[in-house]
C-alpha cells in the first residue's frame, strides 16, 4: 500500500457521475493546491492556477478549469492608516477553456487583485498561450512552452495629508504591460 501524501499539499475534488441514480459524488480526487507546495509548485503546474505560476501548464489540460479564490488576509488584525482602519484583501479568478484538437494551442484568462481598503490596490489582467510538443516515441517527455501578456495596473488612495506629497505629483495611478514565459519537460512514463 503506498504513502498517504501530506494533508496539507492535498485538496479533495468531488467526481459526478451521471446515471440512473441521477447526479451523485462518487469518488474524490486529489489535487495539489499551490500554496501548500511551498513555491514547488512552479515546476508541476497543470491546473487553471498554473497563468499565475507556470504558463506552459496549460497545454497539459484536457478539459474546462476555473479557479476562484479571495482571502482577507491577517483577519482580526487592525491595521490603522491614517484615521482609517486598512483590511487586507487578495483575489484571484483564471479560466482555461478546453480546446478541441489543441492545433493552435491553449488559451486562458486570469485576474489577481491585492487591496489594502483605504490605501492601496493592484490588478494585473493575464492573457495566456500554451503549446506542447510530443516527440515521436511514446516514452520520450513532453516538452510544453508558453507566455503571459499581463496588463499591471497599481492605484493609490492617499489621505489628506500625504495627497500633497511630492510622490504623488504625477498622479495617484500607474499602469505597465509585461510578459513572463514558462518551460516545461515532463516525463512520459506509460
Amino acid at each position: 500500500r503506498a504513502a498517504e501524501p501530506p494533508a496539507g499539499i492535498f485538496w479533495p475534488v468531488w467526481k459526478r457521475e451521471r446515471g440512473e441514480d441521477h447526479d451523485r459524488p462518487v469518488r474524490a480526487e486529489r489535487r495539489r493546491v499551490p500554496a501548500g507546495m511551498a513555491g514547488a509548485f512552479t515546476a508541476l503546474a497543470d491546473d487553471s492556477n498554473a497563468p499565475a505560476y507556470n504558463p506552459a501548464g496549460i497545454s497539459l489540460l484536457s478539459n474546462n478549469e476555473f479557479t476562484i479564490m479571495y482571502a482577507q488576509l491577517f483577519t482580526g488584525l487592525d491595521i490603522h492608516a491614517g484615521e482609517e482602519t486598512t483590511k487586507l484583501g487578495l483575489g484571484y479568478f483564471s479560466f482555461v477553456p478546453s480546446i478541441r484538437n489543441k492545433k493552435y494551442g491553449s488559451y486562458a484568462f486570469s485576474w489577481s487583485n491585492f487591496q489594502a481598503t483605504n490605501l492601496l490596490k493592484e490588478d494585473t489582467l493575464s492573457l495566456t498561450y500554451a503549446d506542447s510538443y510530443v516527440f515521436d516515441r511514446p516514452t520520450q517527455p513532453i516538452f510544453s512552452y508558453g507566455t503571459n501578456i499581463k496588463y499591471l495596473k497599481r492605484s493609490f488612495s492617499p489621505d489628506k495629508r500625504s495627497s500633497s506629497d511630492s510622490v504623488f505629483k504625477d498622479g495617484t495611478t500607474s499602469s505597465a504591460y509585461t510578459f513572463d514565459l514558462g518551460l516545461m519537460l515532463k516525463p512520459n512514463m506509460l
